[in-house]
């Protein structure tokens, strides 16, 4: 859109004022996050396979990051871990409150990253990954009750030995 932080603040103010607006408008979350970390981080070819359809409003997106047993959102605190194996990373954790959790197509994990090999730096470094949601391993366990409802969209989600390739890294470790 090329607004900058407080303008785009401004007009999600606005927004907020009308039932609906945001998603109306294409800015509704996590799907306008996860657009924004795309075109920010996202390689070419991430871009035409999840920024595309997702902007286009043919995919929907989660966003995977806080954890059961952690603080919030404090990214220092996080245990779910990708290794390395050869061209691919090897997902485990249990995530909590993934948001749009029944609905994405793909969600983008935070995660440490250990690659035994050091090409990537030391292990432990946070990392971005994109992870289809019908990737083998991937199992959502529920959405998990906010505001007085039992179930939401914000899902428990445990990954279970969910191989990615490298390449739907963002940005690097």
């Amino acid at each position: 859109m090329g607004l900058d932080f407080l303008q785009l603040a401004y007009m999600y103010e606005v927004l907020a004022y009308a039932a609906g607006a945001a998603a109306l408008f294409g800015v509704a979350a996590p799907n306008s996050g996860n657009a924004r970390i795309l075109v920010k981080y996202g390689t070419d070819e991430q871009k035409r396979t999840w920024l595309l359809p997702l902007i286009d409003g043919q995919l929907e997106s989660g966003f995977s990051m806080t954890e059961p047993d952690a603080a919030g959102s404090d990214p220092r605190s996080l245990t779910t871990e990708a290794v390395r194996e050869g061209d691919d990373w090897v997902i485990n954790g249990h995530k909590w409150f993934t948001s749009n959790g029944f609905a994405a197509e793909f969600f983008i994990v935070m995660c440490r990253a250990n690659d035994p090999t050091g090409e990537l730096g030391k292990p432990g470094q946070m990392t971005q990954i994109i992870v289809p949601s019908k990737t083998p391993g991937v199992n959502i366990i529920r959405g998990i009750g906010i505001f007085g409802h039992s179930t939401s969209d914000h899902c428990e989600i445990v990954y279970d030995n969910v191989r990615v390739p490298m390449e739907n890294t963002l940005a690097g470790p």
